[in-house]
Formats: C-alpha cells, sequence, structure tokens
C-alpha cells in the first residue's frame, strides 16, 4: 500500500443502523481490494459490535470506523456507554418443544462471534491503559482484521465528544442554531440595556427618517436567509449547514426577544408583560437543550421498538397527559413533559393553577378543590415565581415601575 486509508460514518444507533454498516463495509473493504473472506469477516465483526452498540445506546450517535494501514484492517464501533460489554454464555440447550418464528433470540453470540473471528485469523492483541479506562485492539495476520474488544473508552476530549455526539448524531445543526440563539439573545439584551442606561459610546436605536425599527424586523430577515438557505444544503454536516443554522438561530433569537411586542401588538418591551419574551426565550432553550441531549418527544425513544400498535398508543397517552398539564396552567412541566412523560403525568394528576382553563371550566368559585388550588399557589407557585422573575431581571433587565 501506498498509504495508510480510513473512513468514518456516523451512524444512529436504531436497528436498521446494523444492515447499513454491514454493507457500507463491504463495500469500501471491497473497494480497497481485500480478500473476499477477510472480507465476510469484517463484516461480521461490524454487524456483531453494531448490535452491541445499537442495544447499549439506542437512538444516540455511534460511529464505525475502518483503518487500513501495513498492520492490516481496523474496524471499530465506538458509542457513548461508558460500561464495557460483558460477554454472556448463549443458551445451547435443546428445546423441548416447537420453536415459534417469533420467538427471542436468547443472545449471548455477538462478542464471542468476534473473538472466534479474530482468533481464527490468526490476531494479535495489544492493549494499553487511559486516563478514562482500558482500551484493546487485535490485528490478523495475512490480511489482519482488527476490532476493539468490546466497547473500549477513550480519552475524552472535546474534539472527540463534539464529532462523537453531535457531528456523528447528526446534531450539528441543532448545536449551531442552539449556540447561535443564545449568543444572539445575550446580544441584544447587552445592547438594549446600553441604550436603556443612554451609554454614550453605545450605538442607539436604529431609526431611519425617525422610524423606529424594532429588532424584530432584523430577526425576521435573518430567519427567511437562514431558513431558506438550510433548505438549500443537502448535506448536514457541512460547514454551509452549520452557518445556515447559526443564522436561523440569531434571527429566532431576536424574534423571540420581541415576543410580547409581536403578541400584543405595541411596545410592552419594558412592562411586566414584556416578561413573557424572557419566558420564551428560556423555554426555546431548555427544550433545545433537550433534544440535543437526544431525547425525542413523546416517548418515542421508549416504545419504537415495541411495534406499530405500541408506539401509537405511546404517542397519545403522552400528548395526552402533556395537553393536560399546559391546560393546568402548568407550562414548563407540560412543555418538559414532551420529552420527559413521568413530568407531565405528574402535571396532569395534580391540582390545576387558578385561572387556568382547567380551573375555570372544572372548579367552580369557592369550591374545595378552587380553595386548595389557591392555597398551593400562594404557598409553592409565587415563590418560585419570584425566583424567576429576579433571574429574569438579571439577565433581561428589570420592567420598568410604570
Amino acid at each position: 500500500m501506498a498509504a495508510p486509508r480510513a473512513f468514518r460514518r456516523g451512524l444512529q444507533a436504531v436497528p436498521e443502523a446494523v444492515r447499513e454498516g454491514r454493507l457500507i463495509v463491504e463495500a469500501q473493504a471491497l473497494q480497497w481490494g481485500l480478500a473476499r473472506e477477510t472480507v465476510g469477516a469484517a463484516v461480521q465483526v461490524a454487524s456483531e459490535l453494531l448490535t452491541n452498540a445499537v442495544h447499549a445506546t439506542p437512538y444516540r450517535g455511534i460511529t464505525l470506523r475502518m483503518g487500513l494501514a501495513d498492520d492490516g484492517l481496523c474496524v471499530e464501533v465506538w458509542d457513548s456507554s461508558p460500561v464495557w460489554p460483558r460477554p454472556s454464555t448463549p443458551d445451547m440447550s435443546v428445546p423441548r418443544g416447537p420453536v415459534a418464528d417469533d420467538a427471542p433470540d436468547p443472545g449471548g453470540w455477538g462478542l464471542g462471534i468476534v473473538d472466534a473471528l479474530s482468533e481464527k485469523r490468526g490476531c494479535g492483541t495489544s492493549s494499553k491503559e487511559s486516563a478514562s479506562g482500558p482500551s484493546s485492539r487485535r490485528s490478523f495476520g495475512n490480511q489482519p482484521l482488527g476490532v476493539p474488544w468490546g466497547r473500549p473508552r477513550k480519552v475524552c476530549d472535546v474534539e472527540d465528544w463534539f464529532t462523537r455526539e453531535i457531528t456523528d448524531a447528526g446534531r450539528l445543526r441543532l448545536f449551531c442554531f442552539l449556540v447561535a440563539f443564545i449568543a444572539g439573545f445575550l446580544f441584544i439584551r447587552v445592547s438594549v440595556r446600553m441604550i436603556r442606561a443612554q451609554v454614550r459610546w453605545w450605538p442607539g436605536n436604529v431609526t431611519p427618517g425617525g422610524q423606529h425599527i424594532h429588532h424584530v424586523v432584523f430577526g425576521l430577515v435573518f430567519m427567511c436567509v437562514g431558513g431558506v438557505g438550510g433548505l438549500a444544503v443537502e448535506d448536514g454536516s457541512s460547514g454551509w449547514a452549520a452557518a445556515t443554522a447559526a443564522v436561523f438561530g440569531v434571527g429566532a433569537a431576536l424574534v423571540l426577544d420581541e415576543f410580547a411586542l409581536v403578541l400584543h401588538l405595541e411596545d410592552v418591551y419594558w412592562s411586566q408583560q414584556g416578561r413573557l419574551s424572557v419566558e420564551v426565550v428560556f423555554i426555546t432553550i431548555a427544550l433545545c437543550g433537550l433534544m440535543l441531549l437526544g431525547l425525542r418527544p413523546l416517548g418515542v425513544d421508549d416504545a419504537a421498538g415495541d411495534g406499530f400498535w405500541a408506539l401509537v398508543l405511546v404517542l397519545l397517552f403522552d400528548m395526552c397527559v402533556a395537553v393536560v398539564a399546559l391546560a393546568k396552567g402548568k407550562v414548563w412541566t407540560g412543555l418538559i413533559g414532551v420529552f420527559i412523560g413521568i413530568v407531565a403525568i405528574v402535571g396532569a394528576v395534580r391540582l390545576a393553577r387558578p385561572g387556568s382553563p382547567w380551573a375555570r371550566r372544572r372548579y367552580s368559585p369557592g369550591s374545595r378543590k378552587a380553595r386548595r388550588a389557591e392555597v398551593r399557589e400562594r404557598r409553592y407557585r409565587q415563590p418560585l415565581q419570584r425566583l424567576g422573575d429576579r433571574l429574569s431581571d438579571l439577565v433581561a433587565g428589570r420592567p420598568s415601575a410604570k
């Protein structure tokens, strides 16, 4: 070989990734001109490691890597689990009766197959200890084939984490959107507070011809440019995809920062009603953060492998409890409950807040439930609301007294 060769592909840890990974390894190994026997062994090893990763970290980002150098072919599968896989002994007992076609596989074969293929090809093993744990590598004889034993843990640096959890997991656009959204919101809040304080050296409002242009207008322009540009970019991991997502994030921050103004159709930016804009921004950051962590709404992760109707029932149940929580006036509980079902269930079974749509329709004035709801509002909700208002004032500025 003239030079080492390398290949890497990010996948989503779903059952379909095993078949896709087998095809990728086979095509790449044949393109490198390896022997058919070695190609078959590489495909089998990749299949077992991918299956292991799918079971260990469902719906998270995983990485398939191949490398060809003087010491042979290396096939690796990396996932985000810090736990080493433990080989198990497969059930070799003879069943006493007929086995149904859809009977579950007893399992326990995967790592044993990897080990057997390694030994058959005359593997050599080298291991090392790193700051985060042990790792190992196996390589074959004539046409070497290297596989990491299990799921080794690497030294966790920022670049490796970003590649594994963001780029390979297909979350680059969301990451750039969220970072740009937070940066845009902080910048515009600093700007308006400097203008409010009448700092001389800071540029003032944009007022061409005496017409005050609110920054929501600029936000709409940024959103149009970033949104349409993002639709035109096909590669979600490219620099252009990241740039358009960042532009869209800045535009969304400028628009949501004046959400209350758009809702009321009047300038309520520094009034009590203007706090709604800050709350909407905080909610957006929280929901984007949950998605960036890999959570999917309405319990899709938990029910995706249980069949179509099970998935439909889980979706309907989670949607219903989230809607009930929102109807009871619990905005944070309902929205976060879209991603974490138990939160929505707790919000749905507890008393509604006074003045919420649920309370107005189901709690008659002076009833026991209405009185309990008012007591809980004063005892628990109002102190939390005051704490949230202080945090909002610290970040976004205190509303005017008028």
